[in-house]
């Protein structure tokens, strides 16, 4: 990470001594007043506050776990919604097991008598089914 050095307090940027890294998510910033005697160093992305710590150095160590964790949050979210090709096969057993899963949730409706629209009841099986793909994620 490419942290400018420290500057003091700047019209328009900070009232505080700071310093910044951009990032592929935007601007980091610690800031910290310089007067006090043990200042505290507060971590933000984009003006919100991510966290603080007491030396310059650990703050860092923050707002690069802080990215290295959303990192990982992105890269779990797109790896599953948009997994890697695969064969035929495992595409037609995928699709299999989504239809059964439907089908069993509108069986079990009807056999509950839930009377909805079918707008809303195709709204709820869908909500149920996206609730028990990321409990199993397995279809």
């Amino acid at each position: 990470m490419n942290w400018t050095e420290p500057k003091p307090p700047t019209k328009g940027e900070s009232y505080y001594d700071f310093t910044t890294c951009e990032t592929p998510l935007g601007e980091l910033k610690i800031e910290w007043k310089s007067w006090k005697d043990s200042p505290s160093y507060d971590i933000d992305l984009n003006g919100e506050w991510i966290g603080s710590e007491y030396n310059l150095e650990d703050a860092k160590k923050i707002a690069e776990k802080f990215l290295v964790n959303k990192r990982d949050e992105f890269s779990e979210y797109f790896n599953y919604k948009m997994p890697e090709k695969t064969d035929e096969s495992d595409i037609t057993e995928k699709y299999t097991n989504l239809v059964n899963c439907i089908t069993k949730m509108q069986e079990e409706w009807d056999e509950n008598g839930y009377d909805y629209p079918p707008d809303i009841k195709l709204q709820r099986i869908e909500q149920a089914f996206l609730s028990t793909l990321n409990k199993n994620k397995k279809i």
